[in-house]
């Protein structure tokens, strides 16, 4: 049976980096053998058991969840509204020009 390796997990926010959750899982093994004059280990076979599994995770806190929120989602949020009222300016511009042409060509 292969061992497993338990690997360090990490979540973290894309845009930022920030990381908002990391776990680590232990595994802790025993090796066990036939042992004699012992009526109940006489007839297992030598392997590697699994005795028990520690993990370990912390979260990020509610300080710099707070931090997050006010400096960088508000901060995109704006730079959306600033993206959607300049496409609108955008449009507006290029619907006006174009009555402008479309008046000036006219006889």
């Amino acid at each position: 049976m292969p061992i497993k390796a338990w690997p360090i997990k990490a979540w973290f926010i894309k845009i930022s980096g920030y990381p908002l959750k990391l776990a680590q899982r232990v595994q802790f093994n025993m090796f066990i053998r036939p042992l004699e004059g012992v009526a109940s280990m006489e007839n297992v076979s030598k392997s590697l058991v699994p005795v028990i599994w520690v993990e370990e995770s912390t979260v990020l806190g509610d300080e710099y969840t707070d931090l997050l929120k006010n400096k960088l989602f508000r901060s995109l949020k704006i730079v959306n509204i600033i993206k959607w009222v300049v496409i609108g300016i955008g449009v507006t511009a290029l619907i006006v020009s174009f009555f402008l042409f479309v008046y000036i060509m006219s006889p």
